[in-house]
């Protein structure tokens, strides 16, 4: 019994994982070329720590990646819910003509990440949910969706 409740947490885990992985990837194809390179090479360098069994530095290491997972992936969720309730934002009217006016909607984004993410983060470490092989897959799983998303924006 305990085993089939292990193997379903690390089920439920490698989930949330991907669904990181997925908001993280959108976000990359905005990026310009250097933070791809220093997303690149962060991950590089954490998977690399995971190979060679260093264990306080891939904890950091993947700490990072995951913490900039997180706050993107609120920060995605964040900005589409507000512009759910708020779609014409930007438009207002001026001299019965319509103009797009400035949207500052995406405070609300940077908020929640910035509260949330240290948040969840910390829970993730204090929990028992964590498991060395799901953060070396997802390592190595952001390590080549970098690299292909590179290849095809940057190249």
């Amino acid at each position: 019994m305990k085993i089939m409740t292990k193997r379903f947490v690390n089920v439920i885990v490698g989930i949330v994982f991907a669904g990181l992985l997925i908001g993280t990837a959108i976000l990359q194809t905005h990026l310009k070329n250097k933070p791809q390179i220093f997303m690149l090479v962060l991950g590089v360098v954490t998977f690399s720590s995971f190979v060679f069994r260093k264990k306080l530095l891939s904890t950091i290491l993947f700490s990072i990646i995951l913490g900039v997972m997180l706050y993107v992936n609120l920060f995605l969720l964040t900005n589409f819910i507000v512009d759910t309730f708020n779609p014409d934002k930007e438009w207002g009217d001026l001299d019965e003509v319509r103009h797009r006016g400035m949207d500052m909607n995406w405070i609300w984004g940077v908020q929640a990440g910035i509260i949330l993410s240290p948040l969840i983060l910390f829970f993730y470490h204090i929990s028992k949910l964590r498991s060395r092989m799901i953060e070396t897959v997802v390592t190595a799983l952001f390590v080549i969706t970098t690299i292909v998303i590179y290849i095809i924006y940057e190249w």
